[in-house]
């Protein structure tokens, strides 16, 4: 799910990983999907409690300037030979978040 508001961009940071990510869930069973945004921006608000692989790497939710979050996300190189998964995510979200902007 992604929150825009503001021109501000809700992300999630782990700081035991130093890592930004996109705010997600899944609908669970017998959830409606406005009962499931209700959740979760219940939960990255901080109304609700981190799931324990959340909590885990100590994520917390922050809000960052749309320029700052592209900034972020645009350094998806820097996972290249280090971590595939992560170039992947960071990639992904830069490129999703560019045409989000451009429109």
């Amino acid at each position: 799910m992604n929150i825009v508001f503001c021109y501000n961009y809700l992300l999630g940071y782990e700081s035991i990983n130093n890592k930004y990510i996109n705010p997600g869930g899944g609908i669970e069973d017998g959830e409606t999907l406005e009962e499931y945004c209700e959740r979760e921006l219940l939960k990255e608000n901080g109304k609700l409690h981190l799931t324990k692989a959340e909590a885990k790497a100590r994520c917390i939710c922050i809000w960052k300037a749309l320029e700052e979050t592209l900034e972020i996300f645009g350094r998806y190189e820097d996972f290249h030979k280090t971590n595939i998964a992560d170039f992947g995510l960071y990639r992904r979200e830069y490129f999703a978040l560019k045409e989000y902007c451009e429109k």
